[in-house]
Parts: C-alpha cells; sequence; structure tokens
C-alpha cells in the first residue's frame, strides 16, 4: 500500500488482528504486549506507532543514492524533530518516559464527530513515538482507564484526552506545530452553518467548523493551504513539513488530493498510486 512503499522504515504490523481494527481494547492490548517484548530488547530505540489508515510519509528521498542513505537521513530527521519537541516541553532526559502524540486542527469524538467539551490540544490517536518503555507504560495504563471505564467502546482519541488530563507515569508530548505527524484537517473559524454538523470541534472562546468534509469548500481547503514541490507536500502556513501526513476520517478527501496532486510531480507517488489504487475510477 502507499503507506508501507513511502518509507524507508521498517514497519511491524502489529494489529494483525482484525478485532483490534474496530474495537479499542483489543488494539491497545496488542500494543501493549508488543512494547512489553520490545522494551526488554531495544530499551533506546525509537518506535514510531502509526494509528491512522490513510497516511503517507513526507518526501520519499527519491533524490537520494542509496537505501541506506535514506534510511540514515530519515532516522536522524525523526530524531531530531523528537529531541526538538522535548527540548521545547522542558525535557533534557531522554531515557525518561516521554510519549510525541499527534495533534488535530479539531477535537473529535472518533473519526467524525465533534467533542462533547473541547479542550486544547487536541490530542489524536494518529500517532505515536517514543521508546519501548514508555509506550509500554503508557498503552499497559490506558488498559487500566479503559478497565475502570463504563464505555469499553470509546474511541482512543477521547481515551488520550483523558490519560493526559490525570497525572500518571507517562508525560505525553503534543506534537503541537505537527513537526511529526501532520494532519489534512482543516478548518474555518465560527460555527457550522448546518445545525446538525455543529459542535465543540474547538474551545469555546475561538469556535471552529471543519471544512476538510465539504466539497464546495475542498479548492479552498487543500489548495489554497498546501503546495506540493516534486515528492514533498507542505503547509503554506508556516512552511510546515512534517514527518508524515493523515488523512482519516473527515480529513479523507484532503488525503486523496493530496495524492493526485503528489502523482503529478513525482513519479514514484505515480507509481504507488497507479499500483495501490483502482484505475478505472
Amino acid at each position: 500500500d502507499v503507506f508501507r512503499a513511502s518509507t524507508v522504515f521498517t514497519i511491524t504490523n502489529v494489529c494483525r488482528n482484525l478485532e483490534a481494527r474496530r474495537n479499542p481494547a483489543v488494539l491497545v492490548r496488542e500494543l501493549a504486549d508488543f512494547f512489553a517484548i520490545e522494551a526488554l530488547r531495544n530499551s533506546s530505540t525509537l518506535y514510531l506507532v502509526v494509528l491512522a489508515s490513510n497516511v503517507f510519509f513526507n518526501d520519499l528521498n527519491v533524490k537520494l543514492a542509496s537505501q541506506t542513505t535514506a534510511t540514515s537521513a530519515a532516522e536522524m530527521e525523526l530524531v531530531e524533530k523528537y529531541r526538538r519537541l522535548l527540548k521545547e516541553e522542558g525535557i533534557d532526559k531522554l531515557n525518561e518516559l516521554n510519549v510525541v502524540v499527534a495533534t488535530d486542527r479539531v477535537c473529535r469524538q472518533g473519526q467524525y464527530g465533534a467533542c462533547k467539551e473541547a479542550k486544547s490540544p487536541y490530542l489524536h490517536a494518529s500517532g505515536l513515538l517514543g521508546q519501548a518503555q514508555a509506550l509500554g507504560t503508557l498503552t499497559a495504563e490506558l488498559l487500566d482507564l479503559l478497565d475502570g471505564s463504563s464505555d469499553r467502546e470509546g474511541d482512543l482519541n477521547s481515551l488520550l484526552r483523558e490519560y493526559a488530563s490525570q497525572s500518571l507515569q507517562v508525560r505525553l508530548v503534543p506534537d503541537h506545530r505537527q513537526l511529526i505527524f501532520g494532519s489534512l484537517t482543516e478548518v474555518i473559524p465560527g460555527h457550522c452553518a448546518e445545525a446538525a454538523e455543529r459542535g465543540n470541534w474547538c474551545v469555546a472562546s475561538s469556535p471552529c467548523c471543519p471544512i476538510s468534509n465539504k466539497i464546495h469548500f475542498l479548492h479552498e481547503a487543500f489548495y489554497g493551504r498546501y503546495s506540493v514541490e516534486e515528492c514533498t507536500m507542505v503547509r503554506k502556513e508556516g512552511l510546515q513539513k512534517p514527518v508524515l501526513w493523515s488523512g482519516d476520517g473527515i480529513a479523507k478527501w484532503m488525503y486523496l488530493l493530496a495524492l493526485d496532486t503528489l502523482a503529478m510531480s513525482c513519479q514514484a507517488v505515480a507509481r504507488l498510486v497507479l499500483r495501490s489504487h483502482p484505475s478505472n475510477l
């Protein structure tokens, strides 16, 4: 698929259990079991956990001469951004229990709904980054939260926000500027016009409405806010170039536009799209 083919990192599919894709409790248990073992084998290795479905890595490094060079460059970029985020939070020791968490531009309940009460930062379960012990401790404590909750079918976004509100062992570091985990969700200020779509997408003092799922806003949402140069996609505001982009749920149309635009300027993406998607749509 596009996700697997767009990265030089080694990928391990932890969610081979189909139930894990539907049930957060099963997914978190699979992750907890995996990292409990990895913590004994690779204590200092950084693990990038991607839980979104529509994801591709930014900048395929197609100009680099070899797979070894590309892997080294990607690893260096990831480690540098991880350390920068920790430093910005005042964290000096890399061996402490810290996990970088993806953020979104809206507060989501599941993939499509607004939060009952929006609180910033809008943590999003699309991505996690940390060492095995930190991720193992986090997922084990998330299981404890699920066990004590009346909503065993609750979504991971809500679970992460609940975890962040408590003083537990792992410190969650929000990727505020989306240096690592880029979200294709876009918003406009103010409440949604349609009553059925209103909700607490953003904090009460700064209401917003998502437009990445509205056909008549897509031109503004994508072409007005993103630029593509060869195999790299950048969000124009702040020239944001994250390690990867994700577009699940309310951002799935943005994901398709991103792949289509990249395919026009990047041969590697064009081949991936033709290989991974029907050509007779």
